[in-house]
């Protein structure tokens, strides 16, 4: 079994390998056959999928909407922020970060079928749900 690196882009890669030699010290630091092994020929082959129209096969529509929740769950979440910092609201806690998960989480269920129990950081969930 040989590895061939010569014409690597990766400078760091040249080298790395010493083809001629079959002694273990000689290759990389980690966990290696014995040099006596034999390994069978095997060709590795992958397809790249065609380009996505719809992202998740989600129409257009449904993705400006996700947005829109997941904005307006990022605004309200800031503006508590500063009410906070003015002094205004005792406390906030943020959900920032996780907008995303709660809004396809919110997206992913049925309204008038499931029922969730939001807890202090759930607004984008909320949201999605109809929380005015």
């Amino acid at each position: 079994m040989t590895t061939e690196v010569t014409n690597a882009p990766d400078k760091a890669v040249q080298g790395a390998f010493n083809p001629q030699s079959t002694a273990v010290s000689d290759q990389l630091p980690g966990h290696y056959p014995p040099p006596s092994a034999t390994f069978e020929a095997t060709t590795i082959s992958a397809q790249v999928a065609p380009s996505s129209t719809d992202d998740a096969g989600l129409p257009p529509e449904t993705l400006i909407d996700m947005y829109r929740h997941l904005a307006l769950a990022r605004a309200l979440d800031e503006r508590m922020w500063q009410l906070n910092r003015s002094g205004t609201a005792a406390f906030i806690v943020s959900g920032q970060g996780h907008e995303g998960a709660q809004v396809g989480a919110g997206f992913a269920l049925e309204r008038g079928i499931d029922f969730l129990l939001p807890y202090y950081r759930d607004l984008a969930l909320s949201l999605v749900f109809g929380l005015s």
